[in-house]
């Protein structure tokens, strides 16, 4: 399988401190609002209009019901 982490500068080593950054400002935020990260996220995605579909998925069976 074909890991395309390795394609996205996100990813990189270098980025690593940003990215927890980032993900820390992002719980803080789901947290005073009451609900998970991800579940910021679909919410965010959901807002944008329209044209924009989230497309949840999970790769544990309980998370799905």
């Amino acid at each position: 399988m074909w890991n395309t982490n390795v394609l996205h500068s996100r990813f990189q080593p270098e980025n690593v401190e940003h990215n927890k950054t980032l993900f820390e400002w992002v719980s803080d935020l789901a947290a005073r609002k009451g609900c998970t990260p991800s579940q910021l996220a679909l919410a965010w995605v959901h807002h944008q209009g329209k044209d924009v579909c989230p497309i949840p998925g999970t790769t544990k069976i309980e998370n799905f019901n």
